[in-house]
């Protein structure tokens, strides 16, 4: 390889890097927004940058709610828990958010 394809390889590199670091700091901004009540469940499931996560870890996300609640959830939606946000139907991204105000109508509440 000549230097001017190693800089093009460096260059893409370091541009992977950067998206990868800026895809990082949005959903750990998504977590914390989420968690401190400020963002809704329905909001975090149509975030862009959500795509990636689990449904479980995006529930888990979400104030007083553990791993155990968050599986049980899933288990009465008929879901699995790796399943992506980003590959979720409009129906079921409604399904979670109405199943999560039935039991926990504190959640919808903004501050």
């Amino acid at each position: 390889m000549s230097t001017l394809e190693l800089d093009d390889v460096d260059a893409a590199r370091r541009r992977s890097l950067q998206l990868a670091n800026h895809a990082r700091q949005e959903r750990a901004r998504l977590r914390h927004e989420l968690h401190a009540g400020r963002l809704q469940l329905v909001d975090a499931l149509e975030h862009p940058h959500a795509g990636g996560v689990t449904v479980y870890t995006l529930l888990c996300w979400l104030p007083r709610v553990g791993e155990s609640t968050a599986t049980r959830w899933l288990r009465e939606l008929q879901l699995r828990e790796n399943k992506p946000v980003g590959t979720l139907t409009a129906r079921q991204r409604q399904t979670i958010t109405a199943h999560v105000a039935a039991v926990r109508p504190d959640l919808e509440r903004h501050p």
